[in-house]
């Protein structure tokens, strides 16, 4: 299996993309609180180690018997709390809804070992590196630091990414375009199809889907965007800057104007 994205980039490229995390002098990254019993859990922005990592990080590594290469963000609490594959935002009701993977982590000599809560373990020796570290296991790979947007302002403009993925004959395919505009509109179109590019003829068949939702946006701080539609339905998702654009809904997005 191939997957493509239409907004990716190489390796090097991400590390650019959170280069701004990693820039940051040592006193603003010094400026994290630290917790007390009653604050666990409290949104802060991601800084270098000086033993378990905290802050949001995104996490990308290529799982080798799928061939498939994963793109998530990971939430590193500051009690030790470890939240996998994040996707409505960081604030404590955020963490108590979350339905991915979570766990407990600490250090072990070089090593960071995460106890999940199914009981299974995952330990690897963890390498710091500039904006990020390397902790490899199964389901884990390279980690960079993200900051968060400040102003809302910062995500007023159109934006377009999907990705692919094929498997002998067969294809998987999906796209999406956002536009958010300043008066907190926003329109939302995404397309998903299936096909197959071998169907006997040297044709290629291809299914898919349109859909197109409207209504309004609003930026709630940090890391998380709210979209209501015009039925009333509220969805909230992940998000902070990229280069030449964002990350929401999973997806990396180019901002096309």
């Amino acid at each position: 299996m191939n997957l493509s994205n239409t907004c990716s980039w190489p390796v090097w490229s991400f590390i650019a993309l959170f280069a701004g995390a990693a820039r940051l002098s040592d006193a603003t990254l010094a400026m994290v609180y630290k917790p007390s019993a009653s604050r666990l859990n409290e949104v802060v922005v991601a800084r270098p180690m000086a033993a378990l990592p905290v802050g949001l990080y995104y996490m990308q590594v290529y799982l080798v018997v799928s061939r498939y290469l994963k793109k998530t963000a990971w939430y590193f609490a500051p009690d030790g709390t470890v939240y996998s594959d994040v996707t409505g935002g960081i604030t404590p009701a955020d963490l108590a809804r979350h339905k991915g993977w979570k766990g407990r982590a600490r250090m072990m000599g070089k090593e960071m070992e995460v106890r999940w809560s199914d009981g299974s373990v995952s330990k690897s020796e963890i390498v710091q590196k500039n904006g990020g570290f390397d902790w490899s296991t199964s389901e884990s790979g390279m980690f960079l630091a993200v900051k968060p947007y400040t102003d809302w302002k910062q995500l007023v403009g159109s934006y377009e990414g999907g990705m692919s993925s094929s498997s002998g004959g067969g294809f998987i395919y999906t796209s999406r375009a956002i536009t958010l505009l300043s008066d907190g509109s926003y329109t939302r179109e995404g397309i998903a199809g299936v096909g197959s590019s071998y169907d006997g003829t040297g044709t290629q068949a291809r299914a898919g889907a349109l859909n197109q939702i409207a209504g309004t946006w609003r930026f709630d701080g940090q890391y998380s965007i709210r979209f209501t539609d015009r039925t009333g339905k509220t969805s909230r998702y992940l998000v902070f800057p990229a280069i030449n654009g964002m990350y929401v809904e999973d997806t990396f997005c180019k901002r096309i104007r």
